[in-house]
């Protein structure tokens, strides 16, 4: 198993492909992090193809999906997303919740920290993990406001889910 160092933020090469080999796909955030929208137009196919092309060559697999550095309303637009389909991609991922839109580059991602899918005790759950990534929870907090006023109160019942 992955065996990760308390001091470093980022994969190896070795941890990314056991990920890929049990199942996690990767997608592409540029080559140096720029705003995209920031950049011009050389620049931007660069970030956007020298990513995808050094991902592509480690994993042996084509590399659909995208996230924008920040990820905010002003960090990409139509240039951006035109862009990104010329040089295949599938899918782009935001960094601001939303409801409304159904275009696949511009999709609400999920921040993940240190405490997605704990329970209560700081212990894993993969039921509470897997609700929390699905945007189950969400949905129900969003709805049930009245009922569900802190997330804690909506664990227990979680954490009850039998999920294979």
């Amino acid at each position: 198993p992955i065996q990760l160092s308390q001091k470093r933020l980022i994969l190896n090469w070795d941890e990314i492909l056991e990920m890929k080999n049990n199942g996690i796909d990767f997608g592409s955030h540029t080559h140096t992090h720029p705003i995209l929208s920031k950049t011009d137009n050389e620049t931007l196919t660069k970030e956007l193809s020298i990513s995808k092309k050094l991902l592509e060559d480690k994993l042996k697999s084509p590399i659909r999906h995208f996230a924008y550095p920040n990820g905010h309303t002003t960090d990409f637009g139509l240039r951006e997303i035109n862009e990104l389909k010329r040089l295949g991609y599938s899918h782009a991922y935001v960094n601001f919740h939303h409801d409304y839109n159904q275009d696949p580059f511009i999709i609400s991602r999920r921040p993940m920290d240190n405490e997605i899918g704990l329970g209560f005790g700081g212990r894993f759950s993969k039921a509470i993990f897997l609700v929390q990534v699905s945007g189950l929870a969400d949905i129900v907090f969003r709805r049930n406001k009245r009922i569900y006023k802190k997330e804690k109160e909506f664990l227990p019942l979680i954490e009850k889910l039998q999920v294979s």
